[in-house]
C-alpha cells in the first residue's frame, strides 16, 4: 500500500473515501502522532491521545481564526459574513460563552424533551415511509435518511416542514466551504451567499416566533439574546444555523452509514431483525454503528498554549486534527476493533465528540437512528441494497456520508407488509 498520511487524505487530495479503514490502520501503527511539514498541523490518531486532547485545558475550538488565516486577503473580505458567523457557532467558541449557550442547548435538547418527541419521530418516520412506492427502488438518503432529521430540527426551531429543501440547499454549500481541502472561490462564494440568505431566513422565523412565542428551543435561544448578556442577537441567528446545519447532517449520515453496514453484514443484520423490539438491543447496534462508521470522521483544535502529549510539544497557536474514526478503531481500547459487532456491551467510542464540546443533540440523533432502524425493518425486513446502484461517498472525509443509498424491497418483504397491515386491519 502507497503511503498515505492524514494530510494526504484530509487536505491534499488523495482520495481514500470508499474505504478508508485499511488506510486508518496503517496511520494507528505509524502516525499515532504527528507534524505535517506541509501543513503544519499536527495530526493525532490513537484513542489515548485524542482523548486526552480533548479535555486538556490549552485546547480551544476556535479553529475559524486558523481558517482566516489560510484564506487570501480577497477571500477574507468576500467572506465576510459568513465568517463571522461560523466564529459565533457554538461549535467554534470556547468558554465563558460556550458554556452559556451550551446550557440552553441542553435544555432544549432535554431528556423530557427527547421522550415528549418520540411519538412524533415515528409518525413522521412512518408518513415518509407511506409516501414510498415499494414496488421501486428508492434512495434512503433522499427519502428518508435526510428528510426525518430536518423535519423533527424544524419543530424544534418553529421552521416549516416544507422549507426543507431550502435549508438543505443552503446547509451542503455551507458544509462544502466547511469541509473542503482547497480554497476555491467559488465554492467559498456560494458558501457565503448561502449564509447571507440563511440567515435572513432565519430572521424572519425568529421575528415571527417573538410575536408569537413557543415553547421550543428557539424560544430559549431567543429569550437568552433578550436577557441583555454576552449572547447578542447576532449570536441567536448563528447557532440557529448551527442547529439547522448540525441536526441534520449527523443524524441523515448515521442512518444511512447504519444501514449501509447492516447490510454488507448479513449475520448481523439478521440479529438485530430477530431483537427488533427489544430497546436495548437496538441501542446497542447503535452504538456499534457510531464507532464502526463515525459520521464525523475528524475534528479540528487549535493549542491555547503548550501541550506535551504522547512525547511531542504542541507549541501555542499550533493547529490539530484529532481523527475520531482512527480513535474508534483502536485496539488498546475496543477489542478486535475491524469487527462489526452489534452486540458488544460498552462502546466508549467518540462517534459524537467527547468532553465539552461533544454533540449536544446525541441523545435525539441517538433515538432518530433507533426508531429508523425499527420502522424501516419492521416495514420492509428483507430490505436490501439495490444491486443495480452504484456506491459513491462523499469526497470529504470530515464527514462520512454516501451520495445516495439506494435500496429495493424484495417481493417477500412487500408480501409481509401487506399480510402485517391485514393483521392489523383485522385486530381493529
Amino acid at each position: 500500500m502507497n503511503v498515505i498520511t492524514p494530510a494526504d487524505a484530509f487536505f491534499l487530495g488523495f482520495d481514500i473515501s470508499t474505504d478508508p479503514f485499511p488506510t486508518f490502520r496503517h496511520w494507528l501503527k505509524n502516525f499515532p502522532i504527528y507534524k505535517c511539514e506541509k501543513t503544519t498541523f499536527w495530526y493525532v490518531c490513537s484513542y489515548a491521545l485524542v482523548s486526552e486532547i480533548l479535555v486538556h485545558k490549552n485546547v480551544s475550538s476556535d479553529r475559524i481564526a486558523v481558517m482566516h488565516n489560510n484564506l487570501s486577503a480577497e477571500q477574507k473580505k468576500l467572506y465576510a459574513p459568513l465568517l463571522d458567523s461560523l466564529s459565533r457557532w457554538v461549535l467554534y467558541i470556547d468558554p465563558p460563552k460556550h458554556k452559556e449557550i451550551r446550557a440552553v442547548f441542553n435544555q432544549g435538547f432535554s431528556r423530557r424533551t427527547i421522550y415528549a418527541l418520540r411519538e412524533s419521530v415515528r409518525d413522521i418516520a412512518n408518513g415518509l415511509l407511506d409516501s414510498l412506492d415499494p414496488e421501486k427502488p428508492w434512495d434512503m438518503i433522499q427519502e428518508f435518511a435526510y428528510p426525518l432529521p430536518v423535519i423533527v430540527i424544524s419543530q424544534l426551531l418553529g421552521v416549516p416542514r416544507e422549507d426543507r429543501v431550502m435549508l438543505k440547499k443552503w446547509s451542503d454549500k455551507i458544509a462544502n466551504f466547511v469541509g473542503m481541502k482547497s480554497s476555491a472561490s467559488e465554492v467559498g462564494a456560494a458558501a457565503n451567499q448561502s449564509l447571507i440568505e440563511i440567515s435572513a431566513y432565519i430572521k424572519g422565523v425568529i421575528e415571527a416566533q417573538r410575536r408569537s412565542p413557543r415553547d421550543n428551543l428557539l424560544q430559549k435561544m431567543i429569550e437568552l439574546a433578550d436577557a441583555g448578556g454576552i449572547f447578542t442577537e447576532a449570536d441567536l441567528i448563528a447557532n440557529a444555523v448551527t442547529i439547522i446545519f448540525t441536526g441534520h447532517e449527523t443524524t441523515s449520515n448515521m442512518i444511512a452509514n447504519s444501514f449501509f453496514e447492516l447490510f454488507n453484514h448479513p449475520e448481523q443484520l439478521e440479529y438485530l431483525l430477530s431483537h427488533i423490539d427489544d430497546e436495548d438491543a437496538v441501542n446497542r447496534c447503535v452504538e456499534e454503528c457510531l464507532r464502526f462508521d463515525s459520521p464525523i470522521q475528524f475534528i479540528c483544535r487549535v493549542a491555547s498554549g503548550d501541550i506535551h502529549v504522547g512525547n511531542q510539544h504542541i507549541e501555542k497557536g499550533d493547529a490539530i486534527v484529532l481523527v475520531l474514526a482512527t480513535a474508534n478503531r483502536d485496539s488498546a481500547v475496543f477489542d478486535k476493533p475491524d469487527a462489526f459487532d452489534i452486540t458488544r456491551s460498552t462502546s466508549p467510542h467518540m462517534g459524537l465528540g467527547w468532553g465539552a464540546h461533544s454533540c449536544s443533540g446525541a441523545a435525539l440523533a441517538r433515538m432518530e437512528v433507533a426508531y429508523a432502524l425499527q420502522t424501516i425493518l419492521k416495514r420492509f425486513p428483507q430490505l436490501k441494497l439495490d444491486p443495480d446502484s452504484q456506491l459513491e461517498w462523499h469526497k470529504d472525509l470530515g464527514l462520512r456520508a454516501m451520495k445516495r443509498l439506494m435500496v429495493v424491497a424484495s417481493p417477500e418483504s412487500r408480501c409481509m407488509f401487506t399480510n402485517q397491515l391485514d393483521k392489523d386491519v383485522a385486530a381493529c
